[in-house]
């Protein structure tokens, strides 16, 4: 993890955030290289999304995370 206003170098971190995911809210999950959102929107739709529709423990799994 990494809190964006407690590093040097965190407003170049954001937008290398945008870069990537078009968007520069926080929380920005990734999980095995892959976006997943923030908590509830974004990327594969957010983890409380995912987890709701049973799909996040799954790629928590495949990625090695759990």
């Amino acid at each position: 993890m990494v809190e964006l206003n407690e590093v040097s170098d965190g407003y170049a971190l954001r937008a290398e955030l945008a870069e990537k995911t078009g968007r520069t809210s926080v929380p920005a999950l990734f999980v095995g290289g892959e976006f997943l959102g923030g908590c509830n929107d974004g990327g594969k739709g957010g983890v409380m999304t995912l987890d709701r529709a049973g799909t996040l423990k799954s790629l928590l799994a495949s990625a090695g995370a759990v």
